[in-house]
């Protein structure tokens, strides 16, 4: 939570447009919204920030959710940062495959934004 007691949300996804549509989503219900446009840039951001929630593409060049993710995971610091999962791969494994690096949630895209806010909701409050 920042200083206004607004939930932080840290949204990581190398297309801009989707940075920039998640963002204003996000403000509609007045949570403090950090951008990455890279995996290693969401590192850095999550542990100087420690965001509430981190929004998380899986595609992404050079280092892939996933391993954004593990990594995230294995850091003393970041390790209980709720991280969702947000990408247009839908299939069962890939949410397997998520659940088991530790995700605390899933969202395909297109996003539906009721679930996005109600998933938001559950791991903020």
């Amino acid at each position: 939570m920042n200083s206004n007691n607004q939930p932080v949300i840290l949204v990581v996804d190398d297309i801009s447009t989707n940075n920039i549509l998640m963002k204003n989503l996000l403000r509609v219900r007045n949570y403090e919204v950090l951008l990455a446009q890279s995996g290693i840039e969401a590192l850095r951001i999550a542990e100087e920030r420690k965001p509430d929630v981190i929004l998380l593409d899986i595609m992404m060049p050079v280092m892939d959710g996933y391993e954004v993710l593990a990594r995230l995971r294995s850091n003393e610091a970041t390790k209980d940062i709720k991280v969702v999962m947000v990408s247009a791969l839908g299939g069962k494994i890939d949410i397997k495959n998520a659940m088991d690096l530790g995700a605390d949630g899933y969202i395909t895209k297109p996003v539906v934004v009721q679930k996005l806010y109600d998933l938001l909701d559950k791991l903020t409050n």
